[in-house]
């Protein structure tokens, strides 16, 4: 029997397991719903491992840039001095080097962006036989991957800013 709606099948299956099966199974009835709710639901659970891994990556990343900023900040330290020393104030030194740290994090997303979609494009040309079969939804995942690359640097950068900033200028220039 073929239904035309999910609600209809099921149903219909109900219906069909009442009447035929007494106390034995004699009767087996596969609905294609539910194993499309089987499929869904690995599909979803997919996903969230693969969000909790690129959680877990960005992490990574924050603590990665976060270190990088701070080794800058300690090799660059009679820089900053100068800086300060010559008029720049505690604001600029921050605005300076959390640009500097939003920088990194750009071309360290433009690079991963730019490698997810050629591995996404020949993934799409093996499996799909069309290398741009993208959906319109994956180009808001890109633009939100890209916009939490950078905000994960920016919030790695500002401590080492900080830090940098409260420095006193004839201590940093002692070296």
């Amino acid at each position: 029997m073929t239904t035309q709606s999910v609600d209809r099948a099921e149903a219909v299956a109900a219906t069909l397991r009442e009447e035929f099966n007494g106390r034995k199974d004699t009767l087996l009835v596969v609905e294609l719903t539910s194993l499309v709710r089987l499929l869904r639901s690995i599909v979803n659970g997919i996903n969230l491992f693969l969000a909790g891994l690129a959680a877990i990556s960005l992490l990574v990343a924050g603590v990665s840039i976060a270190s990088t900023m701070l080794m800058a900040v300690i090799r660059r330290r009679q820089e900053i001095g100068v800086l300060r020393a010559v008029g720049y104030g505690r604001r600029d030194i921050v605005r300076v080097l959390v640009v500097e740290a939003a920088l990194l994090g750009a071309i360290g997303t433009v690079i991963g962006l730019t490698i997810a979609v050629l591995v996404t494009m020949v993934a799409n040309a093996l499996f799909l036989g069309n290398p741009v079969a993208f959906a319109g939804e994956s180009l808001l995942y890109l633009g939100a991957a890209a916009l939490f690359g950078i905000g994960i640097s920016l919030v790695a950068g500002v401590y080492p800013a900080w830090r940098a900033a409260n420095d006193r200028p004839v201590e940093a220039l002692r070296g």
